[in-house]
C-alpha cells in the first residue's frame, strides 16, 4: 500500500501548495503549472508520467492521480515509485474519467481520501485541491473519506439497482429473441431432435423383451405405450431355469430421457441379481440399496416394482410388490379379483426399508393382469380417470378369449375413453393365464 502517512509539522512551512499530479495520459511529461489563489500566495502543480519521465525530487503535499480508470498496473507502478520521493507521499486523491463505484469504495478503504471524476474546467480542479488542502489543514481528510465511501456505496447500491433492472429487460429481451429463434429453427431442431428421440426408442425398444415366453401351459401377452417417444415404464422376463421365471414389471418416477436411461440401468441390475437370487425378497431388497446410493443426489427420484417367480412346474407365483400398482388375479371360477399387495415401499428411497414376498398358487384359467398406472390413470381431465373398477370390467367381460384378444380390448377401451386428449403417461401391460 501507499505510504500516507502525514502530520502537520511535514507540511510545508511556506504558503506554497505543492501538488504532484500523477498522469497516465499519453504524451505527459513533467512540467510544472503555478497559479495564485486568494487563499494561498501560490498553488505548484507538477505533473508527472512515471511511464515516461524519472520520479521527481522534492516534498509534496498532496498526490494526485490523474487517469482516465484506475487499471491496476498504474496503481501498481505508483506503489512502487511513489516509496522513492522524500519525504513520504502525505495524502493521495484520484480523479479519474471514468470509475466503477465499487473501485471507488476499494481505493477509499486503503490510501485514497478522496475518489473523484475528473471536474470539467482548470478551475473546478484547482478548487478541489484548495478545498482538500484546506480539510488537509484542519485535519479533516479521515472524515473526507468516510462522506466519500459513503457517497460512492450509495452509488455502487443504485448502479447495483440499474443494472438488475437492465439484466431483466435484457433476460426479457432475450427470452423474446429465444422465441423468435425457436420458431425460426423449429423445423431444424425438430427434425433432428425426432432423428435422435426415435434412435433412443429403438434403443428402447430393443431393450424390453424381444419375445414374449412361449411355455406349456401358460399364455402371456405384453405390450408397452410410452406417453412420449421413450419413457421410463418398463416390463421383463428372465428364465432362471428349466421351471423357474422370473418376471419384473416396474415404473420410474419421471418420464422422457431421465425415465429410460434409468430403466435400463435398473434393468440391468434385475438380470445380474436374478442369476444370484431367486427370492424377490432378496432381490428387490438389494436392488433398493443400490438404488438408494445412486438417487441420493436425484432429490424425488424413486422406482415402483413388481418382482416375482413363477415356478412353471408347481404353478406358483412367489412375489414382492415394492410400492408398484397391485397386479390382480382374476379366477373365472368363482369372479373374484385377488390383488397381489404383499411387500414394501418404492426403491431408492431409504436402503432401511424391509420387503416381504408372499406365494399365490394359480388355478386352471387363471388370468393375471400386471400393469403401470398409466393404464388406470388415464384421464380426459383431474376428475375423470379410466380407473381400476374399468380395467377389471373389461377383463372379467374378455376372460374367456385369447389373451391377445383381452389385451387388445384393454388398449381400445382406453383410446376410446381418451378420446382426442394427449397421452398423461407411459402404459405397460403384461397378462398371464394360466390353461393346463
Amino acid at each position: 500500500m501507499i505510504n500516507t502517512q502525514y502530520t502537520h509539522s511535514q507540511m510545508n512551512c511556506q504558503d506554497t501548495l505543492r501538488v504532484l499530479v500523477v498522469s497516465f495520459k499519453p504524451g505527459e511529461e513533467m512540467r510544472k503549472v503555478s497559479f495564485l489563489n486568494n487563499r494561498l500566495s501560490r498553488i505548484d502543480v507538477f505533473k508527472w508520467n512515471p511511464l515516461i519521465t524519472e520520479t521527481p525530487e522534492g516534498a509534496y503535499d498532496m498526490v494526485i492521480i490523474y487517469s482516465p480508470f484506475p487499471r491496476q498496473s498504474y496503481l501498481s507502478k505508483l506503489r512502487e515509485l511513489t516509496t522513492r520521493i522524500e519525504p513520504a507521499v502525505r495524502a493521495v486523491f484520484g480523479v479519474f474519467d471514468n470509475i466503477d463505484p465499487e473501485e471507488a469504495v476499494t481505493l477509499l478503504s486503503g490510501d485514497f481520501y478522496d475518489v473523484r471524476i475528473i471536474p470539467s474546467s482548470p478551475e473546478k480542479f484547482s478548487q478541489c485541491i484548495l478545498t482538500w488542502y484546506d480539510l488537509f489543514r484542519k485535519d479533516l481528510l479521515g472524515m473526507l473519506q468516510k462522506k466519500r465511501e459513503h457517497y460512492w456505496k450509495k452509488k455502487a447500491v443504485r448502479r447495483r439497482s440499474a443494472i438488475h433492472n437492465e439484466f431483466k429487460l435484457l433476460n426479457q429481451r432475450i427470452c423474446g429473441m429465444q422465441e423468435q429463434l425457436q420458431a425460426l429453427n423449429l423445423w431444424q431442431q425438430g427434425s433432428r431432435l425426432d432423428r435422435e428421440l426415435k434412435i433412443a426408442h429403438n434403443i428402447q425398444l430393443g431393450l424390453l423383451p424381444k419375445k414374449i415366453p412361449c411355455i406349456s401351459g401358460f399364455e402371456f401377452d405384453a405390450e408397452y405405450q410410452p406417453a412420449r417417444e421413450i419413457g421410463g415404464d418398463f416390463f421383463d422376463f428372465f428364465r432362471i431355469s428349466k421351471h423357474k421365471l422370473g418376471f419384473i414389471i416396474g415404473d420410474v418416477a419421471t418420464r422422457g430421457i431421465p425415465a429410460a436411461l434409468m430403466m435400463t440401468q435398473i434393468r440391468g441390475m434385475w438380470r445380474a441379481l436374478m442369476n444370484t437370487s431367486i427370492s424377490p425378497r432378496s432381490v428387490v431388497s438389494r436392488l433398493n440399496y443400490l438404488l438408494h446410493q445412486d438417487f441420493k443426489k436425484m432429490w424425488g427420484m424413486y422406482v415402483s416394482v413388481f418382482c416375482s417367480v413363477v415356478d412353471l412346474k408347481e404353478k406358483v407365483i412367489t412375489y414382492t410388490n415394492a410400492g408398484h400398482c397391485y397386479p390382480a388375479v382374476y379366477r373365472a371360477s368363482d369372479d373374484s379379483f385377488t390383488e397381489l399387495k404383499e411387500g414394501g415401499a418404492v426403491l431408492g428411497v431409504s436402503h432401511k426399508t424391509y420387503y416381504r414376498e408372499q406365494a399365490f398358487s394359480l388355478m386352471p384359467q387363471d388370468l393375471v393382469v400386471f400393469y403401470t398406472d398409466g393404464i388406470t390413470e388415464s384421464h380426459t381431465r383431474p376428475d375423470a380417470l379410466f380407473g381400476k373398477d374399468t380395467l377389471y370390467a373389461i377383463i372379467r367381460h374378455q376372460a374367456g378369449n385369447a389373451i391377445s384378444d383381452i389385451k387388445s380390448s384393454v388398449f381400445a377401451e382406453i383410446d376410446g375413453f381418451l378420446g382426442t386428449s394427449d397421452f398423461h403417461d407411459d402404459k405397460a401391460l403384461v397378462l398371464l393365464k394360466y390353461k393346463p
